[in-house]
């Protein structure tokens, strides 16, 4: 930032030619002049405009500004001696510091208040005052270059490197680019590997690089290291104490450089997030990587990266020989591309570089032959192709005409006709994996469905005791279901190793049988601890048993009436077959028209928009549109809006108010905006809205000029035809918006989505920060309108984007492709016979498209056909169910078995339908005519829906008379014990009468059970809290009363909710009568009731699980019951 004690910016080398933007330079002259004096000024103060083309490559430049030129954004920037003797960079020198303190505070003042100029935190007294800068004001920068050695396992200087600090505004990120001071530092370690930065903006963020480069030609030998190594990664921020100590981590590496790397849905380039380095066989991630994006004139924004990026890894270091480049597009999305170098890795030496040139027609080439050979298999094996099949023909248009470009020289039309021809085909590469992966998922389905049907099948048929002819029958039936589905389901002929899916499956089968021996181990475990630490107060069902009983069971049924099996199998079964081969989903990815609607006043073109309007389009989109369809267009504009970082364009501030003038955006309108749109085309409308001088109001997109709204003219004191500044713009005002003309504008200048030609309205969030929330007009007497090569200089966003077509047939598939290839709303205009203008809005969505509804009735049929059947089958073997109950089984078991006939039925039945209904179509299909043949979609997902339809629906109409059967039984499925029938309520008590007949020398042991139970109630787990538990007896005149007392508290605890009871038994002569007393102590009264039905429900079913103890379980706690009383009375 200095030289020879003197600031040198450079200019002139553009053969005297004024600056673009002399406002700024002019504002930099003068208070440098202010601080150097006038008579130094003009010796050594030069402004750089320089232009790649004239000015020779052999001048001395303090910095380089190809970029700002290509980009024409205004840049400021600071030079110093550089590394090379041709260009002078940023602040490598480090020699003379301390001599050099006057330099450095001058400079910092020029760049402290040129950046308050440039941004909204300035302020307008003039003149600006010079800051007395201390040496504890000034940031400096120090570090260290360092490698980290493997084999020591710790980092070594590494001397001579190229360390580069660039500017990171994080600002950026969330804003649109604006005029704003980019700078960055370059500077090259000692023999030590340490570096040094002598000024920097305080608290600001860098983005850092660092390289090694011996020889200067060729690849760079060291890169800048973000793997597991790595010391920064991405940024480093100024602290604030006088130095930030940075330490850089390199390795050795070879280059990868890759082109237009793009998310092919938005045409916007891969940001590094998604840029994943792999090893090729492990697939984890490389240990030792790095990478640049390229980005034009510097500038850390997703708008201005090119899509080039340049790869650094080093496939000798942590084991990885070879890898892989993947660029994701982040959560669920697929890769935008995937390097795999034909399946075998890349290796790139240290020192070496790899330039994958015309990266896009490798793509395009690449995704051609996997789609062209899964293609192929689809639609040979019946899937549903035809979107497939449409997005493939088009890609295939685009790459001709690519290719013929290439011949004859147009090379950037080529490679946009390429980038089309890219996301045609990895759309198509898309919908190709989900159809294979629906029918792949089917497959797995049908695959264990055959399980169970060959094993039903041969129980129904056959019944063999010889458990070998049982396994052979079930093998055979299974084999021949296999292979039936291998010519005839796509996802067993899409299968490209058959015998490594046999052998998997045949693992998952063969896993299941120790998984069921692990299991029931495990359970028998799980009820040893029970038993050992809780009691034998749960009932032990073998659920397992109980199904297979029940399967047993319903088979005989089944084949005892064969009649009528066969035919409910037949009825179901053709109800499947209807299912499947009627009713077909198709999933696809389709352009479709989301809204349409008649504007009375527009143009014959498309408008391309965002599908947020708080985002902007990728910049470079509009000139990749114009390569690829410039044949067919009249013209391309960009719709450019300007947003501030705080809420207004600074113009001038209010010195008592400290209120900032200005507009809340910037508008750019393109000279032949008012050639298309509608209210500006109209002369008569234009004059009513816009007060204008003779001629154009805007001649070119850069022309120097502006439109005001009246009411900041009059707030500002100027008129038409004066200058205002506007960020450093000195624009001429040839229009002004007239104070009545807002509501006017509104209603009439309107684009094709009926929205306003204006910018959006914003809001101030909490925080402070200005956003937009809504899809809300801004007043236009709040804005200001430039050409649109104005705002897009000042860095201004793409808000939307106009095709002029040519012809309409044309333009309407340009719509379509745009719509089916971005996710961007499209828009459609024609000029119909009537005048008016006829708007389609085109969108991409993924569409389930039905077909075949007529299945509903086969299903009521179906649904009909099963419930007569059952019930016949109900009240033919009421007998039978009175024999199954007088055995002892429950209503759930005698349910059970009915519901197993029917499972039974459901699957096999289900199996034939659906194995005829795939093949049926195919049949029918040899008799018609093309044009009218049937489509089935066989490995659809949807089949497997449909079966499991035709399932449920077989076991929906078993639900009644299953619970008919049961209702036969006694007691029946529907018993519920009911507090209220068996208790008498007085007050606060209740006397539960317990029906429970017990012999009269288990009634101690029946007392020890339930105690050990309730004893498990002293915790606060359960619903209730058994504070005091205690056991006496006495003797009554009627016998002997022995009771359980307890002091419980009810949750929720909060309500202090206490009750006690007494499980009372009075025993006689003859009988015994069990009695539960339960009285409330404190309270609400319904929380009380609950309790009362908790602790009545668990002391019942515990009296219910004595009963079903075995007589020596019942023993062992008798037995224990005495030695109680005995220790008792002792």
């Amino acid at each position: 930032m200095y030289s020879n004690r003197f600031i040198q910016l450079r200019t002139g080398w553009d053969q005297g030619k004024p600056s673009e933007f002399p406002g700024v330079w002019n504002l930099a002259q003068r208070y440098t002049e202010i601080f150097l004096g006038k008579e130094m000024t003009s010796e050594v103060l030069y402004f750089d405009d320089y232009n790649p083309i004239t000015s020779p490559l052999d001048y001395i430049r303090y910095f380089e500004f190809e970029g700002f030129t290509l980009i024409q954004i205004l840049s400021f920037s600071v030079g110093t001696v550089s590394l090379s003797p041709y260009r002078f960079t940023p602040s490598d020198v480090i020699e003379g510091t301390e001599d050099q303190k006057r330099n450095i505070s001058i400079i910092a003042n020029i760049y402290v208040n040129i950046l308050k100029y440039l941004t909204i935190d300035y302020d307008y007294k003039l003149p600006f005052e010079e800051h007395d800068y201390k040496e504890t004001s000034i940031r400096t920068i120090v570090g260290r270059t360092v490698t980290y050695n493997l084999t020591k396992g710790a980092y070594q200087p590494l001397p001579d490197t190229c360390v580069i600090f660039i500017f990171f505004p994080r600002l950026l990120l969330q804003q649109p680019i604006g005029p704003y001071i980019r700078h960055y530092f370059v500077v090259r370690s000692d023999a030590n590997g340490t570096f040094k930065i002598p000024l920097a903006v305080p608290s600001a963020s860098y983005f850092v690089l660092a390289f090694k480069d011996e020889p200067n030609e060729g690849p760079v030998d060291y890169a800048i290291d973000f793997g597991e190594y790595g010391t920064v990664l991405g940024t480093v921020t100024i602290s604030p104490q006088p130095e930030t100590y940075v330490e850089i981590s390199l390795f050795p590496a070879g280059s990868m450089v890759v082109f237009d790397v793009y998310d092919p849905e938005t045409m916007s380039p891969t940001m590094e997030q998604a840029i994943l380095i792999i090893d090729h066989v492990s697939q984890n991630f490389a240990r030792f990587f790095g990478f640049q994006l390229e980005s034009l004139a510097f500038i850390p924004h997703p708008n201005y990266m090119t899509g080039t990026v340049q790869l650094f890894v080093n496939p000798e270091l942590a084991n990885t020989p070879r890898f892989d480049v993947l660029f994701s597009l982040g959560g669920t999305r697929w890769y935008s591309l995937i390097l795999t170098n034909r399946n075998e890795g890349y290796y790139i030496a240290p020192g070496q570089q790899f330039i994958l040139c015309a990266t896009v027609l490798g793509g395009v080439q690449n995704y051609d032959i996997v789609n062209r050979e899964r293609f192929v298999g689809a639609k040979a094996s019946k899937l549903y192709t035809t979107v497939v099949e449409e997005l493939l023909n088009a890609a295939y248009i685009h790459w001709n005409e690519a290719i013929e470009c290439l011949s004859k020289g147009r090379y950037y039309e080529a490679r946009g006709r390429a980038l089309l021809s890219l996301a045609m085909q990895r759309q198509a590469y898309i919908n190709l994996r989900l159809l294979i992966f629906d029918a792949s998922y089917s497959s797995v389905f049908f695959l264990l469905l055959s399980i169970p049907f060959a094993f039903l099948l041969e129980r129904l048929l056959f019944e063999f005791e010889d458990i070998r002819k049982r396994f052979a029958t079930v093998g055979v039936v299974f084999a021949v279901v296999s292979l039936y589905m291998y010519f005839n389901h796509p996802g067993f002929a899409l299968i490209t190793n058959v015998p490594l899916v046999a052998m998997g499956f045949l693992m998952m089968i063969l896993t299941i049988f120790p998984l069921i021996v692990t299991m029931s181990h495990a359970g028998e475990a799980i009820k040893e601890i029970r038993l050992k630490f809780v009691g034998k107060h749960f009932a032990e069902i073998d659920k397992l048993s109980a199904i297979f009983l029940s399967t047993s069971l319903g088979i005989r049924n089944l084949r005892r009436r064969r009649l009528r099996t066969s035919l409910v199998i037949l009825s179901v079964a053709v109800s499947t077959m209807a299912f499947v081969s009627m009713i077909t989903l198709f999933s696809a990815t389709h352009v479709v028209v989301i809204s349409h609607y008649t504007m009375d006043n527009g143009y014959e073109g498309i408008l391309i928009r965002q599908t947020l309007p708080s985002r902007f389009l990728p910049s470079l989109l509009a000139e990749q549109l114009r390569s690829v369809y410039g044949s067919d267009l009249i013209t391309v504009l960009p719709f450019y809006v300007y947003y501030p970082v705080g809420e207004r364009v600074p113009i001038r501030i209010n010195i008592t108010t400290h209120e900032i003038i200005g507009p809340i955006a910037l508008v750019g309108l393109n000279p032949e905006d008012f050639k298309y749109l509608p209210g500006l085309s109209n002369d008569k409308l234009l004059s009513e809205m816009i007060e204008k001088g003779p001629g154009p109001l805007f001649r070119t997109p850069d022309d120097l000029v502006c439109i005001v709204p009246e009411e900041l003219m009059k707030t500002l004191g100027l008129q038409l035809g004066d200058e205002i500044n506007i960020l450093g713009l000195k624009l001429k005002i040839v229009g002004v918006l007239r104070a009545g003309a807002e509501k006017i504008y509104l209603n009439y200048v309107k684009d094709l989505d009926n929205f306003p030609v204006i910018s959006l309205a914003r809001e101030i969030e909490p925080g402070g920060r200005v956003t937009v929330r809504a899809l809300n007009p801004a007043p236009p007497s709040e804005v200001i309108f430039l050409p649109s090569g104005l705002v897009r200089k000042l860095g201004g966003g793409v808000f939307g984007i106009r095709l002029i077509y040519k012809d309409p047939k044309r333009g309407e598939r340009i719509a379509r492709e745009l719509a089916g290839l971005f996710n961007y709303f499209v828009y459609y205009s024609y000029k119909g016979p009537d005048g008016k203008y006829y708007v389609k809005q085109y969108a991409s969505v993924s569409t389930q498209q039905v077909m075949g509804q007529e299945a509903i009735m086969p299903a009521i049929i179906l649904l009909s056909t099963i419930l007569s059947s059952i019930l016949g089958a109900v009240h033919e073997r009421r007998r039978e169910i009175g024999i199954l109950s007088s055995i002892g089984l429950s209503p759930l078991h005698v349910a059970g078995v009915f519901l197993m006939e029917f499972v039974i039925v459901a699957i096999i039945s289900s199996f034939i339908g659906y194995a005829v209904g795939i093949t049926l179509p195919n049949a029918i299909n040899v008799f018609l005519p093309p044009a009218e043949r049937l489509s089935i979609n066989a490995g659809s997902l949807w089949v497997v829906l449909a079966v499991s339809l035709s399932i449920l629906v077989t076991l929906a109409a078993t639900a009644y008379p299953i619970r008919f059967a049961s209702r036969l039984v006694t007691p029946s499925l529907e018993r519920k014990w009911r507090l209220e029938a068996q208790s008498i309520r007085r007050g606060d008590t209740f006397i539960i009468n317990l029906p429970f007949v017990i012999k009269r020398e288990e009634i101690d042991g029946a007392l020890e059970y339930l105690r050990e139970y309730l004893s498990l109630y002293r915790g606060e787990e359960g619903p209730f809290m058994i504070e005091k538990l205690g056991y006496h007896e006495k003797t009554v005149p009627e016998g002997r009363l022995k009771t359980i007392d307890m002091r419980i508290r009810v949750k929720p605890f909060d309500w202090d909710v206490v009750m006690t009871s007494q499980l009372q038994v009075h025993i006689t002569k003859k009988t015994s009568t069990w009695t539960l007393i339960v009285t409330r102590l404190s309270g609400t009264e319904h929380i009380w009731l609950r309790g009362v039905r908790k602790l009545t429900d668990v002391i019942r079913k515990q009296l219910l699980m004595w009963r079903s103890l075995k007589p020596s379980e019942r023993e062992e706690y008798i037995e224990r019951a005495g030695k109680r009383t005995s220790e008792k009375s002792s």
